[in-house]
């Protein structure tokens, strides 16, 4: 993976005055509580014990990232691999992740490669749909010292609405992507 890891769409949080609001190129719901999770997974969040040298953007940590699929994701195996490897790096580093993959030209289902890289080999995984959205929120259960990622897929069927995902921000609450809201409003500021 190389010496960094970059993020389609992060999103960060200043400590001091979180506010999950909405801004001027689509919407966020915070939920109050996160809707029942369609699968849950055992999952290792190792310890801290690292150096990283890393650019620290005015008092922000990364708690989420959204990926956006695109065709060289899919195109050969090392990067389906390379892909699989950097969401297990952010969910085991506790940093919630939504993968959107709407490509219809090649048909791999990097979401089935995540959950078989996380999970054992008797994990659901999701029927073959071509496209798709799917949530993942590491949670550390402090009483029972267990760890568990919350895991949401849904389709995306061609012609329809894209679906809103729920994205765990990490150690924070919940929040619901309206990705449909989001890429009607990137149309209808492009003239589309």
């Amino acid at each position: 993976m190389g010496s960094q890891v970059e993020a389609d769409v992060a999103e960060y949080r200043k400590d001091e005055d979180f506010d999950p609001g909405h801004g001027p190129n689509g919407t966020v719901a915070p939920l109050t509580t996160a809707p029942p999770a369609v699968l849950t997974l055992p999952a290792i969040f190792p310890d801290q014990v690292e150096v990283e040298v890393r650019e620290k953007r005015a008092g922000r940590q990364l708690v989420g990232v959204t990926e956006l699929v695109s065709p060289g994701n899919k195109d050969r195996a090392v990067e389906r691999v390379s892909f699989v490897a950097k969401c297990v790096a952010y969910l085991r580093r506790g940093i919630g992740v939504v993968i959107v993959d709407v490509l219809t030209e090649r048909h791999a289902n990097l979401h089935n490669d995540l959950l078989a890289a996380l999970g054992p080999a008797s994990t659901p995984k999701m029927a073959d749909a071509p496209t798709y959205a799917a949530g993942y929120r590491p949670v550390h259960h402090r009483a029972s010292r267990a760890n568990e990622i919350e895991v949401w897929p849904f389709p995306a069927l061609i012609g329809q609405p894209i679906p809103a995902v729920p994205l765990g921000l990490g150690g924070g609450p919940t929040i619901l992507l309206d990705l449909e809201g989001t890429y009607t409003n990137a149309i209808r500021g492009v003239g589309g």
